[in-house]
């Protein structure tokens, strides 16, 4: 079976019903601060929710929701590193 990506897409009926859940999920950085003080963060099975507008369906690589965010971040060091070696090995030669 498929494994969950944690990505989800939520439409609404309304832009005020979108307007109403950015407002309510993405509160400010002072809310946000005073948040951490408080046991109870809006979380879903202990996870962190990350409300944000979707991009529209057309701009979106369905193929890339399954790759994990350690493993884009793991890929982008790879890379660095790669890239570091290559120029320090064309400066001394």
């Amino acid at each position: 079976g498929a494994e969950a990506t944690g990505t989800a897409f939520v439409a609404f009926t309304t832009e005020r019903a979108k307007y109403d859940c950015l407002v309510e999920h993405n509160p400010s950085l002072i809310t946000r601060a005073l948040e951490l003080l408080r046991p109870k963060a809006k979380r879903y099975h202990g996870v962190r929710l990350q409300i944000v507008v979707a991009p529209e369906p057309s701009d979106v690589w369905w193929e890339n929701l399954e790759i994990t965010r350690c493993s884009v971040a793991l890929r982008a060091a790879f890379t660095f590193a790669c890239t570091a070696a290559l120029i320090v090995s064309s400066a001394v030669a």
